[in-house]
């Protein structure tokens, strides 16, 4: 609830549009509730019109406390509000039509004018603008890592294409990398796992991705994990150590692990790209190196530097 609240306000402060948003929603459920009393008591025609709303106010409240109940995530630009906030726009445009029902000659027109100004104002002054969508890296990345999970795929897949060969890919980020990959990919992060979703132990780490196992992990022992692409055949930072610090943080520190020592080991293959050469980085099982080689796939083993 407390992670909630702050991934709430956080949301409301992140632009003065949605600030305003908020409040006048907040101002139309107050002279809302009173108006509705009072139709209430004077037994008013107007309690039917204000009953019309309630579907539209059930939405807008459901929308604002689902994220605070549920605490929230840890992506960029709050999405669970993003495609909930701009109904918030539809209460105050029938407050309007409310108090000026019997008054505006046509209308209809005012309606569409209130909902064409409250679009212009969500495209022009939401953050990142549209306007500058490209430009908007935090958002942007959004969508590179997807195609570098299909870029991570696709060189996995020609590594064994040609063979019978499909090793069983453990992985992060599974999104991009799924939708490419031919073989099974093991969803480390427990989404798409339910092994690793359903185990015991602790959930300290990034936010609704803290689910990974080691003895869940040390069962199922993907062939190959994380395979990275990189420009040179130098053992990167991101495999010595105990990794990059992504993987130091999702992984609960596995790569340090001894029992990981003893099963995996930093691997490369060439991988043809463009006239150049790239080379996929995996940690592979020292027992699949023999299976491979039977299969005549050239590979570049690194020492363990843990």
């Amino acid at each position: 609830m407390k992670e909630g609240i702050h991934y709430f306000t956080s949301f409301i402060s992140s632009s003065w549009l949605y600030t305003a948003a908020f409040l006048l929603v907040f101002i139309f459920f107050v002279v809302f509730a009173i108006f509705f009393v009072k139709s209430l008591i004077r037994k008013s025609d107007r309690i039917n019109r204000s009953m019309a709303i309630l579907p539209g106010i059930a939405i807008a409240l459901v929308s604002l406390l689902l994220p605070i109940l549920t605490g929230g995530d840890h992506f960029m630009y709050f999405r669970f509000y993003q495609p909930a906030w701009p109904l918030f726009s539809l209460p105050i445009i029938w407050l309007f039509s409310y108090f000026y029902a019997g008054t505006v000659a046509n209308k209809k027109i005012v309606l569409r004018s209130a909902l064409t100004t409250v679009l212009i104002l969500i495209f022009l002054f939401t953050k990142p603008n549209w306007l500058l969508f490209k430009q908007a890296d935090r958002i942007a990345w959004e969508y590179q890592v997807t195609l570098l999970g299909r870029s991570w795929a696709h060189a996995l897949n020609t590594v064994f294409q040609g063979t019978k060969l499909s090793p069983r890919a453990g992985e992060i980020a599974v999104g991009g990398f799924s939708y490419e990959y031919r073989g099974e990919v093991i969803d480390l992060m427990g989404l798409n796992n339910v092994e690793m979703a359903h185990s015991e132990g602790d959930r300290h780490g990034i936010k609704n991705h803290a689910a990974f196992n080691k003895s869940v992990f040390f069962s199922q022992q993907p062939e190959i994990l994380l395979p990275r692409l990189y420009d040179q055949n130098i053992l990167p930072k991101d495999f010595s150590g105990c990794g990059h610090p992504l993987f130091q943080e999702a992984l609960k520190n596995l790569i340090c692990d001894p029992e990981f020592h003893r099963l995996y080991q930093p691997a490369s293959f060439e991988i043809p790209s463009d006239g150049t050469l790239k080379y996929l980085f995996v940690f592979i099982r020292k027992d699949y190196l023999n299976i491979i080689k039977a299969n005549g796939i050239n590979f570049t083993l690194f020492q363990e530097d843990y």
